[in-house]
């Protein structure tokens, strides 16, 4: 489904990495897309989210990077909704919008049912606010690929948070956008 979704973007001039840091075989899943915009790096050893991210970082060739975990949805508007509001409404180097949260129920057959949906957060850029609470989720925000020359990459000796720990890192070479639409 996470896959499916970046697929379906309305905006299509995207390369698609996934990354399988080892865990479950998808090469099936990744295969029956059949699209040439997915790049599949497949390891079967387990080095970490921060290696994988780096890794993802390294391959990725686009002016913007943005990312979706494999629990994750974007709605068909996520990636151009961003890109426009980099490209025209702002000369900020970061874009991000507001996310639902969404409660589920596991059905017996592994399926899963909608209990509701909320936005937990959505808040203007605070670059102080950001250093103590991350109210730019990973999955919502996009970035400009150039960024990561200054800020570095994903600190790989770090087990939790390592997504905050770049935007925060991001907060001080640019103001980010906060775009008040959901998008995932």
């Amino acid at each position: 489904e996470a896959l499916s979704s970046a697929v379906r973007q309305d905006y299509s001039n995207i390369e698609i990495l996934v990354l399988r840091d080892g865990g479950d075989r998808i090469d099936d899943i990744v295969r029956q897309f059949n699209d040439p915009r997915i790049i599949f790096i497949n390891r079967n050893d387990n080095r970490g989210i921060a290696f994988t991210l780096n890794e993802g970082l390294a391959r990725a060739a686009g002016k913007y990077i943005c990312y979706l975990g494999n629990d994750d949805l974007y709605y068909h508007n996520h990636v151009g909704t961003l890109v426009n509001a980099l490209e025209n409404e702002t000369d900020c180097g970061v874009a991000y919008s507001d996310l639902y949260r969404t409660y589920c129920r596991i059905r017996h057959d592994g399926t899963r049912e909608v209990l509701s949906k909320v936005v937990e957060v959505s808040r203007d850029f605070d670059r102080f606010v950001m250093l103590y609470f991350n109210h730019a989720l990973h999955v919502s925000l996009m970035h400009r690929h150039d960024l990561v020359e200054k800020i570095g990459r994903y600190n790989e000796q770090l087990n939790v948070l390592i997504d905050w720990d770049l935007t925060r890192k991001l907060c001080f070479f640019t103001d980010f956008y906060h775009v008040n639409e959901v998008t995932g």
